[in-house]
C-alpha cells in the first residue's frame, strides 16, 4: 500500500447535497438485527447452477452503456419489501452484520473478515444479491456494475449512486468529492489507489488474499480505506454491521472481486487448495435458501459472470531478501550487494507477515532508527459496530516505500512499531512495538 500525506476538503453535509439539486431517498440508517438469516429449522439445500445460466461480463459504473433504469427499479422493489422478507435490502444487510465476529454479541463461529475466507464469501454474496436484483426487475441477465476505483478518472462515487433507490444519505463522501482523500485520522494519511492496486496482483494468494488465519494485501488496503472514506464515521459504508444497507457496498465489494479475478487470470495463479476447507455458506437465491462452496465459485463463469476488463500487474518485484528479526528488531544487516541492490531500486516493496493487532481503524507501520523515524504505511481495519474486535487478529500487509526508507529496515538495530487511530478518531496513538512473523524487502 503505498501512502502519501495530502489535505483535501472533507465533503459536504448530505443537506447540502440536497440543495445542490442531488436527489436523496428518505430514511436513516439501517439497523440490522444480527439474527440468523435463515429461519429456525430451515436446512439451505447446495446451489445448483440455474437453468439457461450464461455468462455475462460485469461493466464499469462508468461505462455509459450500463442498464441503471433496470437498477434503480430493482433496489425501489427491494426496498419496498419488509425486513421479514430476505430478499429485502435490510435483512442483505443483515446477512452481512451476521456473518460478521461481532455481531451484536452473536455471531457464527467463524468472521468472514481478517482471513482469506474474505474472497470467498463476498463472491458469493454479491452472486446471490445480484440474483434477487435481477428477480425483482424481471430479468436475470442483471449484472452489477463495479466501481472501478483505481483508475484515476473514476475516484468519484458514480453519479447515479446518489439518486433514487442508489442513495444512501448517511454517506460522508459527497457529489465531487474523491475517495482518494485524507481520512480524519493519521495526520491525512491515505492510500494511492492508482499505484498501489495494480502491484497487489502481483502478490502470491497469501499476500493478495491472506490465509487461513490472516486477512491478505486487498481487504486492509483499498477495501477497508475504501469503506471508511465513503462512510465516514457515520455512514453505512463506515461500519461493516450497515455497510451492506447501502447499494455502493456491492459496486465497491464488485470492485475487490475483480481484483481477485484478475489475480486468477495471471498465468501461472491458482487459487489456494486450502480454500475447499472453509464451509459452504448459506443464502438466499431468491426463492429458497442456499449453500454456496469456494469450488462452485472458481472460475466465475461457473456461476454465470466474468468482468469485461481486469487489472494488470506492472513489472513483478522480483527479488526478495528476507530481513532477520527478533521480535520487532532488525538483528543482522543484508550483504552488501542486496544493500547496493536496495539502494539503487527507485522502489522497493515491504512484505511484513502475520502483523498482530487489536481493534479496528488506521494502523500505521514506524520504522525506528538511531536518528529518526520512517513512516512505512498505513492499513485499515473497518469498525465493526457495537462491539470492537478486541481480540487479536493479523494480517499480511504491503507497501511500497522509498529506498531511503528501505534502506532504513536494513540496519541492525531497527525496530518496527504500529501506531493505532481507532476507529476514526482525529489522532492516532503513540506507536508500540509491533509483533510480526517475517519481513521481505523486495526490488524490481
Amino acid at each position: 500500500m503505498t501512502n502519501r500525506r495530502t489535505f483535501l476538503a472533507l465533503g459536504a453535509s448530505a443537506a447540502a447535497a440536497s440543495a445542490a439539486g442531488v436527489p436523496t431517498l428518505a430514511g436513516a440508517q439501517l439497523t440490522p438485527t444480527c439474527t440468523q438469516p435463515w429461519p429456525a429449522g430451515t436446512t439451505p439445500t447446495p446451489w445448483s447452477a440455474p437453468y439457461g445460466q450464461t455468462t455475462i461480463n460485469r461493466i464499469s459504473a462508468y461505462d455509459p452503456s450500463y442498464n441503471w433504469t433496470r437498477l434503480k427499479k430493482a433496489y425501489a422493489a427491494m426496498r419496498a419489501l419488509p425486513a421479514s422478507d430476505p430478499r429485502s435490502l435490510a435483512a442483505q444487510q443483515n446477512v452481512h452484520a451476521w456473518y460478521c465476529q461481532t455481531c451484536m454479541g452473536e455471531p457464527p463461529p467463524n468472521d468472514i473478515h481478517g482471513r482469506w475466507t474474505f474472497f470467498v464469501w463476498h463472491r458469493a454474496f454479491l452472486y446471490f444479491h445480484e440474483r434477487i436484483l435481477g428477480l425483482l426487475a424481471g430479468d436475470t441477465t442483471l449484472r452489477l456494475p463495479y466501481w472501478d476505483w483505481e483508475n484515476a478518472a473514476h475516484q468519484n462515487l458514480p453519479p447515479q449512486y446518489y439518486q433514487g433507490s442508489l442513495n444512501d444519505t448517511t454517506r460522508e463522501l459527497q457529489p465531487g468529492h474523491s475517495v482518494q482523500r485524507a481520512l480524519p485520522c493519521c495526520g491525512g494519511w491515505f492510500i494511492n489507489l492508482v499505484t498501489t492496486v495494480p502491484p497487489e496482483i502481483g502478490l502470491d494468494f497469501t499476500g493478495i488474499g491472506g490465509d487461513a488465519t490472516s486477512s491478505g494485501d486487498v481487504e486492509t488496503g483499498p477495501h477497508g480505506y475504501v469503506h471508511m472514506s465513503v462512510g465516514g464515521a457515520n455512514g453505512d459504508m463506515g461500519n461493516l454491521e450497515t455497510a451492506a444497507g447501502d447499494p455502493i457496498f456491492f459496486a465497491h465489494h464488485g470492485n475487490v472481486d475483480r481484483l481477485w479475478y484478475s489475480w486468477e487470470q495471471v498465468s501461472g495463479n491458482v487459487d489456494p487448495a486450502g480454500l475447499s476447507s472453509i464451509p459452504p455458506f448459506a443464502f438466499y437465491d431468491g426463492t429458497k435458501w442456499r449453500t454456496m462452496s469456494a469450488s462452485q465459485m472458481i472460475p466465475t463463469t461457473h456461476i454465470g459472470y466474468a468482468y469485461d476488463t481486469k487489472v494488470n500487474p506492472p513489472l513483478k518485484f522480483r527479488v526478495k531478501f528476507p530481513i532477520l528479526l527478533q521480535q520487532n528488531r532488525v538483528l543482522k544487516p543484508l550483504p552488501p550487494e542486496q544493500v547496493r541492490a536496495v539502494a539503487a531500486s527507485p522502489e522497493v516493496a515491504v512484505s511484513l507477515s502475520h502483523v498482530e493487532f487489536t481493534g479496528t481503524g488506521a494502523f500505521t507501520v514506524v520504522a525506528k532508527t538511531a536518528t529518526g523515524s520512517h513512516v512505512v504505511g498505513t492499513f485499515f481495519v473497518v469498525p465493526h459496530g457495537k462491539h470492537a474486535m478486541d481480540t487479536t487478529h493479523s494480517a499480511n500487509v504491503r507497501f511500497v516505500v522509498p529506498a531511503a526508507t528501505a534502506q532504513a529496515l536494513t540496519q541492525p538495530g531497527t525496530t518496527v512499531h504500529l501506531s493505532h487511530a481507532a476507529g476514526l478518531r482525529l489522532t492516532a496513538g503513540v506507536p508500540a512495538p509491533a509483533k510480526l512473523q517475517g519481513m521481505t524487502l523486495s526490488v524490481r
